[in-house]
Parts: C-alpha cells; structure tokens; sequence
C-alpha cells in the first residue's frame, strides 16, 4: 500500500525523496491526514497507559472521590467537609455543609470551589467562571460520572485528530518556507509546491523521534520537529539538485 510504502521510505531517507516528488499532492496530502492518524493513536495509548495518564486518574477517582450525588440542582456529599485537593492549577475545595464561604477563593490566584448549589472555577486574577448547579437538570453521581469516563476519552482523542491534523500541516508550512532558502541556495528545481509536500513526509522521522521520546516522558516542542525536518528536507533537496544540475550558459551563444 501507498501509504506504507512511504511511511517506510521517507524516514531518515533523502535519496528515497525523489520519487515522492513524483508523487501527486492529493497523495501527500492524504499522507498527512495519516500521520496525522498516526499521532493521535499513539498520543491516544501513550496518554492513558503512562504514569499520570487518563487511567491512573481514573483509578484514582474510583478510590479518593467520596461518594456524591446531585440532584434537584442540589450537591450531597459523603465524608466529613470541607475536602481540599492541591492541584497544578491550585486548590479544589469542596464542601456542601455550608460551612466554606463563597469568598473562599477571593484570596488566591486560581482554584475551584465547589458547594452546595454551585461551581466555582477562578482561573486567575481576573477571571472566575460560575456555575449554578440549579440549572443542571439530570441526576449525576459518582458511579455515573466513572461510566462516562471511556467516552469521555473517546470524545477528547477524536478532536484531538483534528488538532493532529492541523499540526502537520502548519508544521508543513514552516518547513517548507525554511526550505524555500535552501533551494535557493542549491538552485534546485522545485516549485514550492514540491517543497511543501516533501515537507509533509519529512514529518514521519520527526514523528518517530517524538514517539520514542514520550515513552520516557520527554516532549519535544514544535521547533524541534521543525529541525528534525528541515535536515530531512535539505538533504533530499541536495540528491534533487544533483540530478538536475542547473544548465550553464553555451560559451557559444553567449555575445
């Protein structure tokens, strides 16, 4: 298969790029929706297997979380309030006794404060997010709520294939224009068309170091993708040029 075949030849193989060239651009394309595929299934495994990922909170949610339900608009609670999870993002706070006021938060920076009848979310200084929990009009509670958690996980990956998608393409674009100058400099014939889609295969070796990578938890930022690609794409516009060395003017013909 097509795909496959150039999954296989594009990593780390600039000889390899002159019959990609020759490829159509609905086909590179189509190759970066792949990748694109590629990404989120491995983000998605990754995400939920490593040692915070998805399933770890789960798990912890079935154990930590006190038994709750909300219904009528109203939160009740098990176990003695009010509760305090230090977060990242700061403290979580719950307590549907009464006893924690609504200003609970007015203090901190960021935090989320959960009572009786309502949500509170402070993001930062200048932005606090309520929720009346009146206005939710279904019964929830916790064994509910871990039953949602799989779809919840199989909403989240499937937009985060669109984000993949966007991600290869604009990665794409950068290292096509950084490869603009590079043809420029070997004088090689490629349009920027050309570019563009041998910068959409040179994503596979840069996509294959990120992988590796994250299984020990090491991210690598969108400039290092950029790099990795560039050299990929630099060395296949070098073979291109050499195969198609610029015509030198006829002594002859010249006045």
């Amino acid at each position: 298969m097509q795909l496959f075949s150039s999954f296989g030849n594009s990593i780390a193989n600039p000889p390899y790029y002159k019959n990609l060239k020759a490829l159509s651009k609905g086909k590179a394309i189509g190759y970066a929706f792949f990748l694109a595929f590629l990404m989120t299934a491995s983000a998605a495994v990754i995400n939920y297997y490593e040692k915070n990922g998805f399933k770890n909170f789960v798990e912890s949610f079935k154990k930590e979380a006190p038994d709750f339900v909300l219904e009528k608009g109203e939160l009740k609670v098990e176990g003695k309030q009010p509760l305090r999870f230090d977060t990242e993002e700061g403290p979580v706070i719950i307590d549907t006794t009464g006893q924690t006021p609504v200003t609970a938060l007015d203090d901190l920076d960021s935090g989320v404060l959960i009572l009786k009848d309502q949500f509170i979310h402070k993001r930062n200084k200048f932005k606090t997010e309520h929720v009346n929990l009146k206005e939710i009009p279904i019964r929830v509670d916790k064994q509910a709520v871990i039953g949602w958690f799989p779809s919840l996980y199989a909403l989240i990956t499937f937009f985060s294939y669109f984000a993949h998608v966007f991600y290869v393409f604009f990665a794409a674009l950068l290292v096509s224009l950084t490869g603009l100058l590079i043809k420029l400099f070997k004088k090689a014939p490629l349009s920027f068309g050309d570019l563009y889609k041998l910068s959409i295969y040179t994503l596979t070796t840069s996509f294959l170091v990120w992988l590796v990578l994250r299984f020990f938890s090491i991210h690598i930022p969108l400039v290092v993708w950029i790099l990795i690609s560039t050299f990929i794409l630099a060395k296949a516009i070098q073979v291109i040029s050499e195969d198609n060395p610029p015509r030198s003017e006829d002594p002859a013909l010249s006045p």
